[in-house]
């Protein structure tokens, strides 16, 4: 009875309980490869979030803003105690102080309490401005920028980023927090164009 159950496929001969295995093997086989197939054509059609987004849209977005110089008086008033050191001069240390004390203020943690915290105005523009900061101090040591070039570049960051603070940045600050990658936010800050006023 047992041999007459024997099933011929081109001229191979299979018992019901191997053909049973080699349809469930055959079958896991097509699943397995649909499936691999369908993440591929999936990765090609989705955006890739790990890229930049200039490489994603193809550009880069660019901001006006109306903004009164006041750094140049406010830097008269601090000093290098003051500031301390940077790894791109004084002149940036003395901006870095301006740029904190804009950004940051102090508060206590509890009533009678001589503990403070930090607080922050604008936390994703100050969290850019530090995480750009970051990627310059890198660059230089990978030979990137040189130094000049690094302190071209943050000037512009930390003069935006000082001048801004009281101004409508709300646009700005989305399109910082549809990015994550240091480069891109390096250009978008660098290329804010500041309207000065008297």
């Amino acid at each position: 009875m047992v041999d007459l159950c024997i099933i011929k496929i081109n001229h191979f001969y299979l018992k019901p309980e191997l053909m049973k295995n080699v349809v469930f093997i055959f079958t896991i086989y097509i699943l397995l490869h649909n499936n691999v197939i369908a993440q591929d054509v999936a990765s090609v059609n989705r955006p890739s979030y790990d890229k930049p987004f200039s490489e994603v849209t193809g550009k880069m977005a660019s901001f006006d803003f109306e903004v009164y110089n006041f750094i140049p008086e406010e830097l008269k008033k601090v000093t290098i105690e003051m500031a301390g050191t940077h790894f791109l001069g004084d002149e940036i240390a003395k901006k870095i102080y301006l740029f904190e004390d804009a950004y940051t203020y102090k508060v206590a943690i509890a009533p009678g309490n001589p503990a403070t915290r930090t607080m922050f105005r604008k936390q994703t523009m100050y969290n850019s401005v530090r995480k750009i900061e970051k990627f310059l101090k890198k660059s230089l040591k990978n030979h990137t920028f040189t130094l000049d070039e690094a302190m071209v570049k943050f000037n512009k960051v930390l003069d935006v980023a000082i001048t801004t603070k009281g101004v409508n940045t709300q646009k700005f600050e989305d399109t910082i927090k549809s990015n994550n990658n240091s480069q891109d936010l390096l250009a978008l800050f660098t290329q804010v164009r500041l309207n000065y006023t008297n």
